[in-house]
Parts: C-alpha cells; structure tokens; sequence
C-alpha cells in the first residue's frame, strides 16, 4: 500500500495547489492519471496527445485488447466543440472518454455537447480510482459500457440497482417454535435474541445502533436499516464491498468502510472520502465523531515492519494524515 500511499498525497497536494497555473496543474494531472493506469494496462501502450490548440490532453492506452483514449480537460469555459473534434481525431476509432477535472461535477454543457459519442467522467471517478475504490480503467470501460453522456459515480458502482435478495426478518414472539440459542457468554453477559432471519450466504459485517430503535448492519451487499422491533428492513446503502461499523453523521450522511476506501452516502451522492487502507481496516469515531480507520498490523514478536498506523480520514481524498504506531502484536480495534 506504500505506492497506494504516495500517490494519495501527491493527490491531495495537486488539489490543493490553487497557486499553480492550469497547464502547470495539468501535467501533475497527468503523471496521477498514468500512475492510475499502469496499475491496470501495459506501460508501454500509453501515449499522451495534445488536442489541438486546445490546451487540453489525452491519454492513449490499450486494455484488455481494445483501444482507449481518455482526454483531460482543465479549462474553465473551453471550447468544448474544438476539443471534441480533436478528441475525436486523436482516437482513430479508438474507445474514448472525457475526464474533467476544474469542478466536483461534470460540465452540463461538456456533457450536453459529446452527446452519444462518448461519456464524460468528474472529479468524483478521479477520486475513486485514487483512493482504491475502483480502477480507472474499470471505470472508464464500464462508463462507456452505459453509452450515456455521463453516469454519476454511485450509478455506475450499482448504488441505485434493487436489491438482488430482500431480508425478512422476524421479532421472536411472532414465532411459533422456540428458537434454541446460547444466550450466556464465558464472561456472564446475557444476550437476547430480537430478530430471526433467514440463513444467509455471508455472515454481517458490522452493526450501528440507531435512535428510535433502529440499527444499521453492514452486509456483503451494502447497509441495511433494521427496525429492531417490527423487523422491517430496507437498504440504506446498496454496495458491494462494504465492512465493519457504519458511522452516521449529524446531517445524517453515512460514512463505512468499502474494499480498501472510506466512502460517504448522502441524499443519493457517492463520494470517497479517503483510501489506501490494508485489508481489515475499521472505522472508528474520533471526538465529535469525526472518523479515523484503524489499519495493518504490528510486527508480531518483533519480527519485520509493522503497518498499524491510526489515520484521521479529513472531508475529502488527499486530506488524510496518517499516524504510524509501533506495537509487537495485531490490534484489531481502538478508540
């Protein structure tokens, strides 16, 4: 994750320099999107094209047998018929895509202009490919795949597909058998049972306690809102990959835990909000539940390096600060 790391905060310094001049910011964009792409494509098929006099670029690359070009464009009120006519030039039949980058959301007339001939990408699928949610190239591929102007991120990870299996669950006194379950733990606790569902595939991945009697448990498929005391359910969030506890914010947005990325649900919007963490990373609330993941694993017995580091998550891709810790066994939680 060390490469993973750097580019995280090679992200973060790119987004942050306002200072530099759009060129300037365009070439560092360009080292960042290579640097994307290798992890997926052969180096040696990438080729940078300049569009014209446009100032804009494009990246040529192969992948999985078939031809890709991704333009990059950075101005702020280009001309977006030249540089479409250039891209398009620069493809040679070639698939292609535009990313652009200036603003968190894609350019409404940049998107009205390319029409059925290519999709454009925003900040949001940059972010996500940085951050380890998804590959660019997985998302570039899959976004052409739609043959649409534009797909927002959480559209094209599957967020607004229904739900592949509806979860009933029961309160106990509906039951008419007894349900045998071990309710006494070694240490003395004594647990009871609420709700009894059907046998799953998967085991849960977390569980979030909710006012009103309510608890978020994070499955395969994403996170289900539980009324502890009807039963019913409905997906909160639907999205593969999710794990551990969720962490509700006090404008009711909800940040877990997905593959190897921290990502944030609100009011239908996906964004990534920090990445690059091994395997087994837990999301922890920090004062004023501000989140902070828990990650890696210390050198047992004082053999090799470890990674367990604690990292403050910040608001968005790039802002992460990550706080190593030394300790000669594996930590699996903390607060």
């Amino acid at each position: 994750m060390e490469q993973e790391r750097e580019l995280l905060v090679a992200y973060g310094q790119w987004r942050r320099n306002d200072s530099a001049s759009a060129e300037d910011r365009l070439e560092q964009l360009v080292d960042i999107v290579a640097a994307l792409l290798s992890r997926s494509v052969p180096a040696d098929s990438m080729h940078l094209h300049e569009l014209g006099d446009t100032g804009a670029l494009a990246m040529a690359y192969e992948f999985e047998g078939r031809d890709f070009l991704l333009a990059l464009v950075g101005r702020q009120e280009p001309p977006w018929g030249g540089v479409l006519v250039h891209a398009v030039g620069a493809a040679r039949g070639a698939l292609w895509a535009v990313l652009y980058w200036p603003g968190e959301q894609a350019n409404e007339e940049l998107v009205h202009k390319i029409g059925d001939r290519g999709t454009v990408l925003d900040r949001a699928h940059l972010e996500a490919a940085v951050a380890g949610l998804s590959p660019l190239a997985d998302l570039v591929r899959a976004a052409l795949r739609r043959r649409q102007p534009h797909v927002p991120l959480a559209e094209l990870l599957g967020v607004d597909a229904p739900a592949a299996q509806q979860l009933e669950l029961t309160p106990l006194a509906r039951r008419m058998a007894p349900l045998p379950v071990e309710s006494k733990t070694w240490a003395g606790v004594t647990a009871e049972v609420l709700l009894v569902g059907q046998s799953q595939s998967g085991r849960p991945r977390g569980l979030t306690s909710l006012p009103d009697e309510r608890v978020l448990i994070t499955c395969s498929n994403g996170l289900l809102e539980v009324d502890t005391g009807s039963g019913q359910a409905r997906w909160r969030l639907l999205l593969p990959g999710c794990h551990g506890g969720a962490l509700v914010c006090r404008d009711g947005a909800v940040l877990v835990m997905c593959g190897s990325a921290l990502v944030r649900w609100h009011e239908g919007h996906l964004r990534v909000v920090a990445g690059a963490f091994e395997e087994g990373a837990v999301l922890l609330p920090g004062p004023d539940d501000e989140p902070w993941v828990l990650s890696g694993f210390g050198a047992a017995f004082g053999v090799g390096e470890g990674t367990l580091a604690l990292t403050r998550a910040g608001e968005t891709v790039g802002d992460q600060l990550r706080y190593p810790i030394t300790f000669n066994a594996a930590v699996r939680s903390a607060l």
